[in-house]
C-alpha cells in the first residue's frame, strides 16, 4: 500500500500544500505534521468488511511510505 507519491500525475505529495521546492516536504514542520497524521489516519483506519485495523491487517503485505521519493537539493550537494 502506497502511502504518497512523488509524481505530480496523481497528485503528488505537495498536493494541497504550497511548498517553495520538493524538499520542502522533507523539512518543513507544518509539512512533516500533516504527513504523519495521514499516516496515522491510514493505518488505524478500520476495514470495512473485517473490523481490522489496516495496521493489524494480514491482507497488506507491505507499507511503500513514498513511491519514488527524491530530495534533490541533497542530491545536488553531492554531485556538484
Amino acid at each position: 500500500m502506497t502511502l504518497e507519491e512523488k509524481l505530480y500525475t496523481f497528485g503528488g505529495r505537495n498536493a494541497g500544500a504550497q511548498i517553495n521546492n520538493d524538499d520542502d516536504f522533507y523539512t518543513h514542520p507544518m509539512l512533516k505534521k500533516y504527513y504523519k497524521k495521514h499516516i496515522e489516519k491510514v493505518v488505524t483506519r478500520l476495514n470495512n468488511i473485517t473490523g481490522v485495523a489496516y495496521s493489524d491487517d494480514p491482507m497488506i503485505m507491505v507499507w511503500e511510505l513514498i513511491n519514488d521519493p527524491r530530495d534533490q537539493a541533497d542530491y545536488l550537494r553531492k554531485t556538484c
